[in-house]
């Protein structure tokens, strides 16, 4: 992976980027960065300092960074850019069938005969928590760290209340281990911006910003 980090992404595409006027760009990263786990562990050695040498690179030609997380434990909505793209079957040696039987189980366990989820995993809430603090511990407080969007995509038949309390406790990290960063959200594919605009105190949203995503 050092050897794809390394040539993926060069001081160069930092320098067009700069030249072009880019000033904010998205950095995704995985949960697995600073706690490896599963088949994770030890294939994303070097991952963290990676993300220091990208911090760095981006406050030397000052410009900002998104920090993404794009993949969770169990996968919170079933792709393979969650890092787990559940469940498929083999329909040949070289074919498989994956969305009619897709499946995310970071919010539980998804009965599809019910369409509800048989229990809801608070471990993997928690776990995200967990890190989340262990990532703005670590590059919160960097010149260059500018927000912090706490999931990639979580709509894989989101929990939408169970959802917004973590993005609370979520944003109460950020706003406890960053100098002000934004605090971006996905909407999970809930198009209600009531339901994302009531979320907090009419004095309390500075800094707040919903991200939605057009396919």
């Amino acid at each position: 992976m050092r050897e794809h980090w390394d040539s993926w992404f060069v001081d160069e595409d930092f320098k067009n980027l700069k030249a072009r006027g880019v000033e904010v760009i998205r950095l995704p990263v995985g949960d697995w960065t600073l706690n490896q786990y599963g088949p994770y562990k030890d294939c994303m050695n070097g991952a963290a300092e990676k993300i220091d040498w990208f911090y760095d690179t981006a406050a030397k030609y000052n410009i900002k960074v998104l920090m993404d997380v794009h993949a969770m434990k169990d996968s919170q909505n079933g792709y393979d850019n969650s890092g787990k793209a559940s469940d498929y079957n083999w329909t040949s040696p070289t074919n498989f069938t994956h969305w009619p039987i897709q499946a995310a189980r970071w919010m539980g366990d998804w009965n599809k005969e019910t369409w509800s989820y048989n229990h809801i995993n608070f471990q993997g809430f928690s776990w995200g928590l967990r890190v989340h603090e262990a990532l703005l511990q670590r590059w919160g407080a960097h010149s260059a760290f500018y927000a912090f969007e706490p999931i990639n995509e979580p709509q894989f038949n989101p929990l939408i209340q169970q959802l917004q309390d973590w993005y609370r406790a979520s944003r109460r990290l950020v706003q406890k281990y960053t100098a002000n960063a934004w605090f971006v959200m996905h909407n999970a594919g809930n198009n209600d911006f009531e339901l994302w605009n009531n979320m907090f105190r009419d004095d309390d949203m500075d800094k707040v910003a919903v991200d939605v995503h057009h396919y």
